[in-house]
């Protein structure tokens, strides 16, 4: 159970990430052995704001401590386990498409302007849910917000159709990534970095995903017709 609190106030001077037990940061601080989530909110936030805040950042916390703490003790409503990774998503016609890479690698210029016309789910860090069994799905978080964080993390949540490394090139292209490549790549977010046993967690949580749903590399350049052409012959959009 996560013990989620409300504060009114700016964020405490000096809280920071030790990598073990504690998560820190814009508006927010987790701690992992109390299963405690402190959210900050500006003391003039009407209270739609705070329930969206306070929303996302619980699912994201849920994340967290399926590496922290083990998915049995951190499942999302629905018994699901949650992974974050580093990624903008849209939905196509079979289901969610996760990009991913690195800071500048074009994930939000996909999902924002060369794939503008298809609904957009995430724009940076998109939400994985996994079930034994059952395939992998996106949480559409606003979705979720709306009508409650079971629908977001149930069957209401689209199926993830599609998982992509990007590589900006001259050339439009796909690269299969055998799984410990992916894994490597698709690693970060890891916040709990100095505990070891959080590492083989989120490790096992990725080999699970790209057992469902390789990972390929995409190879492109920011033009939006050879890349919706691209993905249209692969029967995703």
């Amino acid at each position: 159970m996560l013990q989620v609190e409300v504060l009114r106030q700016r964020q405490v001077a000096g809280a920071a990430s030790d990598g073990v037990s504690r998560v820190a940061g814009e508006g927010f601080e987790l701690d992992a052995r109390a299963r405690r989530l402190s959210c900050y909110v500006s003391p003039g936030a009407r209270p739609s704001e705070v329930r969206e805040a306070v929303a996302r950042l619980a699912l994201l916390a849920l994340g967290w401590l399926a590496e922290r703490l083990g998915p049995a003790r951190a499942a999302a409503p629905g018994g699901r386990v949650l992974l974050n990774l580093h990624g903008s998503a849209v939905l196509g016609r079979r289901g969610a498409l996760v990009f991913c890479g690195h800071s500048g690698y074009g994930k939000t210029t996909i999902a924002t302007k060369l794939l503008a016309p298809w609904p957009q789910l995430e724009w940076d860090l998109a939400i994985a849910s996994l079930a034994r069994p059952g395939a992998p799905r996106l949480l559409y978080v606003e979705r979720g917000l709306r009508r409650g964080l079971s629908a977001a993390a149930g069957a209401a949540a689209p199926p993830l159709a599609g998982l992509f490394w990007l590589r900006q090139a001259r050339r439009f292209g796909f690269r299969p990534l055998a799984a410990p490549e992916a894994a490597a790549r698709l690693l970060p977010p890891l916040h709990f970095h100095a505990a070891p046993q959080a590492v083989r967690r989120r490790l096992r949580l990725l080999r699970e995903l790209l057992e469902a749903v390789p990972c390929r590399e995409l190879s492109f350049a920011k033009r939006r017709g050879p890349l919706v052409k691209l993905l249209r012959e692969e029967g995703y959009l």
